[in-house]
């Protein structure tokens, strides 16, 4: 005690346990709100159905439709007579713009790879108008 002054402790409080309320389980209380989903406007002429849905004899139901597919390798679009003729005019075309120059490749660097990517153009009726190949440079 110094010239009349008591120092004295603060008194410390027990903390007050605090509860979850009974009535909401934790589980619905962290989870995220979730929108209403809609199906796109340009499937609502189409009966879509999801991928786990069953038939009324339990058994999955599954849906494919492969008119006309575009192939992913070369080793496919080659044996179409439809896809040689794309992938021709679209070297005449790379030939005829001077598109790429073949080089001799400089030390110490690396070749360019490329791929055949297919496409199927269509009509707005849907009618096939063209088979459309490119020859693209990988990576870029």
């Amino acid at each position: 005690m110094e010239d009349g002054v008591t120092l004295e402790a603060p008194v410390v409080q027990p903390e007050a346990v605090i509860q979850p309320e009974a009535a909401i389980p934790i589980a619905t209380m962290m989870e995220r709100p979730r929108r209403q989903q809609r199906q796109p406007i340009h499937l609502q002429d189409y009966e879509v159905n999801l991928d786990d849905e069953v038939d009324d004899n339990g058994e999955l139901v599954h849906f494919a439709f492969l008119a006309d597919s575009e192939p992913v390798r070369l080793a496919n679009a080659i044996q179409h007579p439809k896809w040689q003729e794309a992938m021709n005019e679209e070297l005449m075309a790379i030939e005829k713009n001077n598109t790429w120059q073949l080089t001799d490749l400089p030390k110490g660097n690396k070749e360019i790879d490329v791929k055949w990517v297919y496409k199927i153009k269509v009509k707005a009726n849907g009618e096939i108008d063209r088979y459309k190949a490119r020859l693209v440079a990988k990576g870029f």
